[in-house]
């Protein structure tokens, strides 16, 4: 009983050594940042080219959703209007 209590000890021991890792460096040097940097101004016109696309193909769907639902809007306060007065 004593050697299987041993091997289990001995065991969780190795694992709990194991696991245990060095903290993660968080702060960037001044070479990562102008690399970072770098990378960023080349990537920001195509996102915003995609975005500017994304946006043109939806506005046209979102504005006559939006139009249509004003005018649903004005419909039933004039039938509300109307209905009240008769």
């Amino acid at each position: 009983m004593n050697r299987i209590l041993l091997s289990v000890g001995i065991v969780l021991l190795i694992v709990a050594y194991s696991s245990c890792d060095d903290p993660e460096r968080t702060v960037l040097t001044s070479s990562e940042k102008r690399l970072l940097d770098s990378l960023y101004s080349k990537q920001i016109p195509y996102a915003r080219k995609q975005a500017d696309s994304i946006c043109d193909a939806t506005y046209p769907m979102v504005f006559d959703r939006a139009a249509d639902s004003i005018k649903k809007v004005y419909i039933r306060e004039i039938r509300q209007i109307l209905g009240t007065e008769g």
